[in-house]
């Protein structure tokens, strides 16, 4: 492929997914004088700049046209998208960034487009939900091998590269650890714990590696524990193992945790058992362990304070307060992407309680966010079919 000048800007023309479908695509490139020939940008991975054009050599008839936007040497990368009805995009990624969310709202199901939009789109915590998220996918398909090799073979390492390459003292620095990648390694043990093997790199470039930082963020935006089972829920063996003493209503939430791969249904489902009864709620938490998902996690932990704190019992009116201020909180801390979907999940599954439907209410008055606004038709249903759904008489409660 012959390469184009370095000052030469450049103007997107088309591009060819790289699958079948919705998903990323490679971005094609003409002169502005000339629209005969087809450039692909290369890529420094280090600064990750463009670094050139080269042109390629054979006609790319059946590629998708694509809207123009401007580019050149130095810049950042251009990406190309195209979306479920055919349609493509390209820009920088903050350009594009408002239409890969919006697809993925549109879209909630793609697991695999959502980690690899996340990826470079993401906050650390979309991140994280998302990788947890494909390997729960991949572990339903082909088990726990194959989930584990994702997480930790693949996507671990990727992160745990770049970091390198980022906390590269020099460009020389940075250049030899690009060669020498394959031979750093980095592990999770079982008892939670990273792994890191340097020993390929120079004496040098390992000694200017801040070892504890990296490790402290890889231990954020992964969760380190045991790759057995799937993300964010426990394996129904551990779930129940002690099934004959645990109350038919935990139970059945118990499986229904066992199989709700989206957070905020898990969320839902934990909160409306603990407003049935909240003797059936601290048991439900005791017997759920920590969830992988970090938003989750938090929730999780600051009900299960708020069900432990001494001085009450379950027949204290002032529990069911508790119960109520966490899932305020909740729908005031959701981030991102979650908005919507958490609103969903609680007006389909709380909206039956009236001091939810009026917090659910009164979010979509107060919030114009894109995250929630395309949900707000299917909110608004759930609200409306849940006021036909009258709660029964809570159950007998008991003292703690």
């Amino acid at each position: 492929m012959r390469s184009r000048p370095h000052s030469q800007r450049m103007l997107t023309k088309s591009c060819i997914p790289f699958l079948e479908g919705a998903g990323f695509a490679l971005p094609l490139f003409v002169a502005p004088l000339s629209s005969r020939d087809l450039f692909v940008q290369e890529i420094d991975e280090y600064t990750n700049l463009i670094s050139s054009f080269s042109m390629l050599a054979s006609d790319q008839a059946s590629a998708i046209p694509l809207p123009s936007f401007e580019t050149k040497r130095g810049e950042r990368p251009v990406f190309a998208f195209v979306d479920e009805t055919g349609a493509a995009i390209a820009g920088h990624l903050d350009n594009i960034a408002p239409m890969l969310r919006s697809f993925l709202i549109r879209q909630p199901e793609q697991d695999t487009i959502c980690l690899q939009i996340m990826e470079l789109i993401g906050s650390k915590e979309e991140r994280r939900d998302a990788r947890l998220r494909m390997r729960n996918a991949i572990y339903r398909k082909s088990g726990a091998v194959a989930a584990r090799a994702f997480y930790e073979k693949s996507s671990l390492r990727a992160v745990f590269w770049d970091q390198l390459i980022k906390g590269a003292a020099s460009e020389e620095a940075a250049k030899r650890i690009l060669a020498l990648r394959a031979k750093l390694n980095v592990e999770i043990t079982k008892q939670g714990k990273l792994i890191v093997d340097l020993e390929a790199l120079q004496e040098k470039d390992r000694a200017l590696i801040n070892l504890e930082q990296i490790q402290s963020d890889l231990s954020e935006e992964f969760d380190l524990s045991d790759l057995s089972g799937p993300p964010g829920v426990v394996d129904s063996a551990d779930l129940i193992a002690n099934q004959d003493f645990i109350d038919p209503e935990v139970k059945a939430a118990l499986q229904e945790l066992r199989i709700s791969s989206r957070q905020e249904r898990r969320l839902a489902i934990i909160f409306d058992t603990a407003l049935k009864n909240a003797k059936f709620g601290r048991e439900l938490l005791d017997q759920y362990p920590n969830d992988s998902a970090m938003f989750t996690g938090k929730v999780i932990a600051r009900l299960r304070s708020a069900l432990s704190e001494g001085g009450w019992t379950f027949s204290d009116p002032h529990v069911e307060d508790r119960i109520y201020y966490e899932i305020h909180r909740t729908l005031v801390d959701s981030y991102g992407l979650t908005k919507g979907v958490l609103l969903l999940e609680f007006a389909t599954r709380l909206g039956k309680y009236e001091r939810v439907h009026k917090m659910i209410d009164q979010k979509l008055e107060r919030t114009y966010s894109r995250y929630v606004e395309e949900y707000r038709e299917q909110i608004a249903k759930a609200l409306r079919k849940a006021q036909t759904q009258r709660v029964p008489p809570p159950l007998p409660l008991f003292e703690r």
